[in-house]
């Protein structure tokens, strides 16, 4: 608490943040971990907990780096090609905890995207990406990126055309980052299931 979603505390207070980033981690567990024939890890920004929410058989547990996100999660996909071997014929995804409409489905289309494409981006309304992806470790898709910018999403669409790699584009979704995000998210989730 006081170190998480601190631009919802702003306007909510630290224990109402804190609560909706427990809410967000309950979300993206259930989206991921009934997700079978996928390796997952899972990073924890200062240290591992073995016996929490996520269970030790579905997940693998890591530290992540020191640094910038960009730096965070060019390590995470480092580390997680590095365990897989065969670089080329691996496919890494990686998304956040703050995007609550990242399906199961988004995540398999994305896999299936990278059969033919090298990298696969969803893109966010505010500029950045819920999801990124690659056939193969490419880096520097994380140098030079303003982080937490609205440019986010077009640098790295930038550096992929400067590299000449191919990439697939998701639909947009909203993530969380503010109370205004949050409240509009529980908007639309009442919405469709009143309507499903």
């Amino acid at each position: 608490m006081g170190k998480v979603k601190t631009r919802i505390a702003a306007t909510t207070g630290d224990l109402a943040a804190f609560n909706i980033y427990l809410r967000l981690l309950e979300i993206t567990r259930s989206n991921t971990s009934q997700l079978t024939d996928i390796y997952k890890n899972l990073y924890y920004s200062e240290q591992i907990a073995i016996d929490d929410e996520w269970p030790n058989e579905t997940y693998v547990k890591m530290k992540q780096s020191n640094g910038d996100l960009g730096h965070k999660m060019k390590m995470a996909f480092n580390e997680v090609f590095d365990k897989l071997g065969n670089r080329q014929k691996s496919k890494v995804l990686i998304i956040g905890s703050d995007c609550p409409e990242v399906t199961q489905s988004i995540i398999f289309s994305a896999y299936e995207l990278l059969d033919k494409h090298d990298v696969v981006i969803g893109p966010t309304y505010d500029g950045g990406y819920y999801l990124l992806g690659m056939n193969d470790y490419f880096p520097f898709l994380f140098d030079g990126i303003a982080w937490s910018t609205a440019d986010v999403f077009n640098q790295t669409l930038q550096i992929i055309s400067n590299k000449q790699l191919t990439v697939a584009t998701l639909h947009a979704l909203n993530d969380i980052d503010t109370e205004a995000d949050w409240m509009a998210y529980q908007k639309r989730s009442t919405s469709a299931k009143e309507n499903s």
